[in-house]
């Protein structure tokens, strides 16, 4: 094991002293980003890699260690990650604090959920504006924890900064020609996305998929479904919801199932333009279906 974590760590000499600069990210999305800012220059290790929600996030002592002994943490925050706040220190950057960042309110459905206590929506990392702002958070912190290799870490941020560019071009022209059919979330995770692309859920189960669903919004949903409002429902790898299931026998509507935090795919570079796009396929997925 150590040998792993000595291979993480990227080693500096500094009059004559070997110093160890280790950068850890709480969650799969802002690892997948700042591992692109921070390539050729360190490999930042990811501190939950099999969390399943950032709505409940628990740190084993070896992780607590590990974010305790780091350089740098970069994390979404108090009102993203809760959990996390109480691991919290000087050495900790909320990147989600970049005057870039938008956030948006927790959208009301009629009812009286209380799973979330914040009026902000945390799904922030889904719109790709907000991906941009986070790249430029960890890119500015970052030159002035490797100065010497801050011009390295300038180009990787814009280069990644194109490539989101470009994947946000390729998802409004898919969007722009293509029809939009309704569609209902078993977690309401998606507002940055579908205020990106002009889409609007017709129904949700829960705002915290780990909170349970009110007979409220199952009726709500299956109104929905029986008004032929709907031509799909969203899931997630971490939700096995026996509601979903009766409603996909009852009214033979497809379930569809998105992947917010990238769960199913290798931690890396790659996974956060691969999650947003996977989002983009699914909802055109749905868009393609003929109502039940």
């Amino acid at each position: 094991m150590f040998a792993r974590l000595f291979s993480l760590i990227t080693l500096s000499v500094v009059s004559g002293f070997v110093i160890a600069s280790t950068i850890v990210v709480s969650n799969r999305p802002l690892h997948s980003l700042a591992t692109s800012v921070l390539e050729g220059v360190t490999t930042p290790i990811l501190l939950l890699p099999n969390s399943q929600s950032l709505h409940f996030q628990n740190l084993k002592p070896s992780q607590a260690l590990l974010a305790r002994d780091a350089d740098r943490v970069y994390w979404l925050g108090p009102l993203v990650e809760p959990e996390l706040s109480a691991f919290q220190a000087t050495h900790w950057v909320d990147v989600s604090l970049h005057p870039s960042v938008i956030w948006r309110p927790i959208r009301a459905w009629g009812d009286q959920d209380q799973s979330h206590t914040s009026t902000r929506d945390p799904h922030i990392w889904l719109d790709l504006e907000n991906g941009k702002a986070l790249v430029h958070a960890m890119a500015a912190d970052a030159g002035t924890t490797f100065p010497d290799q801050a011009s390295q870490i300038n180009v990787n941020a814009r280069n990644l900064i194109v490539r989101i560019e470009q994947l946000d071009r390729t998802l409004a022209k898919r969007f722009e020609d293509s029809a939009r059919r309704g569609y209902a979330v078993s977690h309401d995770a998606y507002q940055y996305f579908e205020a990106r692309y002009g889409l609007t859920s017709k129904a949700i189960l829960s705002r915290d998929p780990h909170a349970g669903t009110s007979a409220f919004r199952v009726r709500l949903m299956a109104d929905a479904i029986a008004k032929a409002e709907v031509s799909c429902l969203f899931s997630e790898p971490a939700l096995s919801s026996r509601i979903l299931k009766r409603l996909e026998s009852e009214y033979a509507i497809p379930v569809i199932e998105l992947d917010p935090l990238g769960f199913a795919r290798a931690p890396g570079a790659e996974l956060y333009l691969e999650l947003i796009e996977a989002i983009g396929d699914g909802f055109l997925d749905c868009f393609q279906r003929e109502k039940p």
